[in-house]
């Protein structure tokens, strides 16, 4: 895969649509922004993808066609990509991703990993911690039941995954204890969204790998939640995080930014 130079941002190039060289991107799970986020970059010149998945194509997946339908995602998404951006190579790998390690050993080489992987419950801060190895950034994104999110972690220059959830463990100590609990009967998930939506969502994380690998603009998503309301009348909103001060994997990182950069 791609190997951008190193310096004060030196993964931060112009090299999208460059022949020679273009970028590559890691895409750590198979969701349907990820098949979306294909699509839409593809028409930026990313070089290649490393596409992992352990699903099968299944009707709620409007990018391909019913021929598609049954047939491992990560062919299928292979197969769209040659036909839509022929210039953007997809390595397929059929393979669950359970550890830091697993998304370390695939994305290594890439200069910027996409999620959308909603399993194992701890995915975000494994994705971190693998990201920091690889000393790339990555965008997550999905929906939250009735909200569209999309967030960034740079590894190193801003807070991270591994951040929030230290202050958010810090918060559960605040709260009584009825509130720590998980609630008696789970309400079952409702999905409003469509195509359309999921694709709209692709767009926003599509721009901000395009902010991280040209450096066009400062990514606007790092550190900072950025939500969509589909039920209240598609309201937007954000939700920036910062460093925390016990944080282990910024801890390490000696080019670390100050918080209020981030926020």
């Amino acid at each position: 895969m791609g190997d951008l130079p190193h310096g004060a941002r030196g993964r931060r190039v112009a090299r999208l649509g460059r022949p020679d060289r273009p970028a590559d991107a890691a895409v750590p799970v198979g969701q349907p922004p990820n098949s979306s986020a294909i699509w839409a970059i593809g028409a930026f010149g990313i070089g290649g993808w490393v596409r992992a998945s352990r699903w099968w194509v299944p009707a709620r997946q409007f990018v391909y066609g019913r021929s598609a339908l049954g047939r491992p995602e990560v062919l299928a998404a292979a197969d769209w990509a040659a036909t839509y951006s022929g210039g953007t190579r997809v390595v397929p790998i059929q393979e669950r991703l359970d550890s830091a390690a697993a998304i370390e050993r695939l994305g290594d080489g890439v200069d910027i990993v996409v999620c959308a992987i909603d399993s194992p419950p701890n995915v975000e801060l494994m994705v971190n911690e693998a990201c920091f190895a690889l000393d790339v950034p990555f965008v997550h994104g999905g929906l939250n039941y009735s909200t569209l999110v999309h967030w960034s972690v740079d590894p190193g220059r801003a807070p991270c995954r591994r951040c929030l959830e230290l202050h958010r463990d810090d918060e559960q100590l605040t709260l009584p204890t009825v509130l720590r609990q998980d609630p008696f009967i789970a309400t079952p998930p409702v999905n409003p969204a469509t195509g359309p939506i999921v694709q709209l969502l692709c767009g926003l994380m599509s721009v901000e790998i395009v902010r991280y690998l040209t450096g066009i603009e400062p990514p606007v998503a790092a550190a900072t939640y950025r939500m969509i309301e589909l039920a209240d009348g598609l309201a937007t909103a954000t939700a920036p995080w910062h460093h925390h001060p016990d944080c282990p994997l910024c801890a390490k990182v000696a080019d670390r930014v100050p918080a209020e950069v981030a926020g």
